[in-house]
C-alpha cells in the first residue's frame, strides 16, 4: 500500500509540472488555446489528489460523504469538459484559419515580443512565408524591406508549419494529461476501497448480497433465527447453530424405543425470568405413543 501511495503521488507531480510546462509553452508561443483551459489542466491532478484524501480521512466517518462526492463530481465534470475541447481543437478544421487570426492580431498591433519570441523559438521567419508579417516590420529604418528577417537571421521557414504543430502537439499533451488524471483517480478510489475490505474484492458487492439473503456467514455456516420476541418483539433474537440442532434431532431419534424422548426432553422446561416480563417461553411437547389406546 505504501509503494502505491508513493507512486501516485509521484505521478500526480509529474502530470502538475507537465501541466505547467505546457501552460508555459502556450503563453510562450501565443498559442490560439484559452489560459483558463490549461490552468484547469494544472489543477486537475491536485484536484485528484485533494479528493482521494478527502476519501481517505472520511473513511472514519461514513456518515458524512459529501466532501469526497463533491469533489469526485467536480473532477468528473472537469475531466468531461477539458477532454472534450481539446479532442475537439485537435479535430477542427478551422485550426489555420484560427492561427492566421492570432497571427493578424498581434501584426495589427504592432506586438514585436510575441512575433520575435514565435520566429526565435521555432527558428522561422513571417507567416505563411518569410515575408508575410514578419519582424522585424518594415520601416523606414530597413527601407520597408518585408525580407529583413530572412536576410538577418538566415531562416528560409515560414512559421505556420512548426507553429500549427507546436499547437498540436501542446493539445494533445494537454488532452493526455486530463485523461490520465481521470484514469488514476478511478484507480486509486478502486484500490483504495479493495484495501480497505482487506482486499477481498472480488466479494465485496456480490457475497455482501448473499449473505444477507441467505443469512450465512463467511464460512459458510448458517444461522436461523430460534425465536422472535413475544407480545413485544424481544430487541435480541436468539440463534441456535444448525450443527447443533442437527446434534438434537440425532439424540432423539436413538432415544429409547419407538418415539422415545430423551430424558432431558421429559422433563419440561422450566420458566425463566423472561417469561414473568411477557418474553418469549420455549416448551418442550410430550408425545405418547400409547395415546388412544385401550388399556386393559
Amino acid at each position: 500500500m505504501a509503494l502505491l501511495l508513493a507512486l501516485y503521488v509521484l505521478l500526480i507531480i509529474t502530470l502538475t509540472g507537465l501541466a505547467i510546462y505546457q501552460h508555459h509553452t502556450s503563453t510562450t508561443l501565443s498559442l490560439p488555446l484559452s489560459p483558463t483551459l490549461t490552468i484547469l489542466t494544472i489543477l486537475l491532478p491536485l484536484l485528484s489528489l485533494l479528493t482521494t484524501s478527502l476519501t481517505f480521512f472520511s473513511s472514519s466517518h461514513p456518515r458524512k460523504p459529501l466532501p469526497p462526492l463533491l469533489s469526485n463530481a467536480l473532477q468528473l465534470l472537469l475531466t468531461i469538459i477539458l477532454s472534450t475541447l481539446f479532442g475537439a481543437t485537435l479535430t477542427s478544421p478551422y485550426l489555420p484559419c484560427a492561427l492566421q487570426t492570432t497571427w493578424r492580431s498581434l501584426w495589427t498591433s504592432h506586438s514585436a515580443t510575441p512575433i520575435r519570441t514565435i520566429q526565435d523559438s521555432l527558428s522561422c521567419c513571417g507567416f505563411k512565408s518569410t515575408k508575410d508579417m514578419a519582424w522585424p516590420f518594415p520601416s523606414s529604418g530597413n527601407n520597408g524591406d518585408v525580407s529583413s528577417c530572412e536576410k538577418q537571421f538566415n531562416r528560409h521557414t515560414p512559421c505556420a508549419g512548426p507553429w500549427e504543430d507546436a499547437l498540436n502537439k501542446t493539445t494533445g499533451v494537454e488532452l493526455g494529461i486530463v485523461v490520465v488524471a481521470g484514469v488514476v483517480q478511478l484507480l486509486s478510489l478502486v484500490v483504495f476501497k479493495t484495501q480497505r475490505r482487506g482486499g477481498q474484492g472480488k466479494k465485496v458487492w456480490l457475497g455482501r448480497v448473499v449473505e444477507i439473503f441467505t443469512g450465512q456467514d463467511d464460512e459458510g455456516q448458517g444461522r436461523r433465527p430460534l425465536l422472535t420476541g413475544g407480545r413485544g418483539h424481544s430487541e435480541e433474537g436468539r440463534y441456535i447453530d444448525r450443527g447443533v440442532e442437527e446434534e438434537e434431532q440425532g439424540g432423539h431419534e436413538n432415544g429409547n424405543g419407538y418415539g422415545g424422548t430423551s430424558s432431558s426432553a421429559q422433563t419440561p422446561t422450566q420458566p425463566d425470568d423472561n417469561n414473568s416480563r411477557g418474553g418469549p417461553r420455549v416448551e418442550v411437547s410430550h408425545h405418547d405413543p400409547w395415546a388412544g389406546a385401550e388399556r386393559v
